[in-house]
Formats: structure tokens, sequence, C-alpha cells
């Protein structure tokens, strides 16, 4: 019996892809490191720290450090610009109304995530949030997930995994949970290195067709 879903937030809920691979490059560019599109799209999913450490090998603590918070404050500086995806609203909308807990696992800071959630009006919907500074470990270590479901009080086989990247996925599968990958723009960039363990239980191109699969389950 499906009684949570634990959503990624950028990419999945809100449209952040252009502004998240703006502020990388970016902040690439002001430190000297040469990065392209495709390269940055392979990590998004992943919390700060593992994107720098992933995208400049090698990298020392306190560069690593100086990059995060670069491109956390170019983001923070645009994010007027950020959209709910159209269908958001409505898909969290029909899980609340069919008693499906919802709960946000974000590769940002919870507080970060928090505030956005209420500015988009989405709080309601909303029955738990995480943040990747919670935990040890980011996406794809399902960290994460497991403190989402525990705050939503239900058991893994109890709930669904929704993201756009395989970050996502990887971190549901490795939780026990079932998954749900929203083919969006930043499959585009990633390579197709499906394993087992990185293959979703459900592939939807949009969130809207979420609830197609709470049909299913």
């Amino acid at each position: 019996m499906l009684r949570g879903v634990v959503l990624d937030f950028d990419g999945t809920l809100v449209d952040s892809y252009d502004l998240h691979l703006r502020c990388w490059l970016r902040t690439f560019q002001k430190f000297g490191i040469g990065s392209d599109a495709s390269n940055v799209m392979k990590h998004l999913g992943k919390s700060h720290i593992d994107m720098a450490n992933a995208l400049v090998p090698g990298i020392n603590d306190e560069l690593a450090m100086e990059i995060v918070s670069t491109e956390k404050e170019l983001f923070k500086d645009s994010k007027r610009e950020l959209r709910l995806f159209p269908s958001a609203i409505e898909v969290l909308s029909e899980a609340k109304r069919r008693g499906i807990r919802c709960a946000i696992a974000s590769s940002n800071a919870r507080a970060d995530t928090r505030e956005m959630v209420e500015s988009f009006g989405i709080d309601q919907f909303i029955s738990a949030i995480t943040g990747a500074d919670e935990v040890d470990e980011g996406k794809p270590h399902p960290a994460l997930i497991i403190l989402a479901a525990e705050r939503l009080g239900i058991d893994f086989d109890e709930g669904l995994v929704v993201g756009d990247t395989i970050h996502d996925v990887l971190a549901g599968t490795r939780a026990g949970m079932r998954t749900v990958l929203v083919v969006g723009r930043t499959m585009i960039h990633t390579d197709r290195y499906f394993s087992s363990e990185a293959c979703a239980d459900y592939l939807i191109p949009d969130i809207k067709y979420l609830t197609n699969v709470l049909d299913m389950e």
C-alpha cells in the first residue's frame, strides 16, 4: 500500500534547470575553472560539496567551500526567476486528496528548501523536508531518503521516490523504495549508464504523469 511520496525539489517540482546551470558555469568562470554544460548536468542532484569535488577532481576543501558559497549566492540572488512546473500543485493536491503524505528530500539545505516551499505556497501539501545539511552523505547515498521516510512515518515498501536525476533513483533504490524518474532536460546531458540498480520502476516525461503512477500503485 502506498502511503508516502518522497520528492526531489530542483528539476522535479521546480523548473530550476537553466538557473542552476548558469550559476555553476558562472562560478567556474569566476574561479578560472573550465567546465561545460554537459559535465555539470551529469552531477546535478548531488549536494553542492559533492558537485564541487566531482567537477574539480583533487580540489582542496577550502577552495571547494569557496566554490559552493559562490554558487549558492548567485542562485540566491536569482531565485526570483524560479517557477513551479505547471502541474506541480495539481499533483501534490491529488496526493493529499488520496491520503498520501509527501516529503521533499533536497540536495539544498533544509532551511533554504523550506523557504522556497513556503514562497511557492505548497507547504500545505508537504509533511516533511530533509536537506543535505542534515546528513553526512548526499544523493546517491540513501541517507536523505531514509530520513524523509522516517519523518513521514512510513516503511520503505510503502513509499515512492520521485526525482529527475539518476542520483535520485540510486538513492531511492538503495533505501529500498520504489522509484519514479521524471525524464526531464537533465537526462539529455546524462550518460545512459543505467545498471540494474539505476533503473527506475517508472519513467514519466513530466511530473503531471505522477498521478498515473499513483493509480498503478
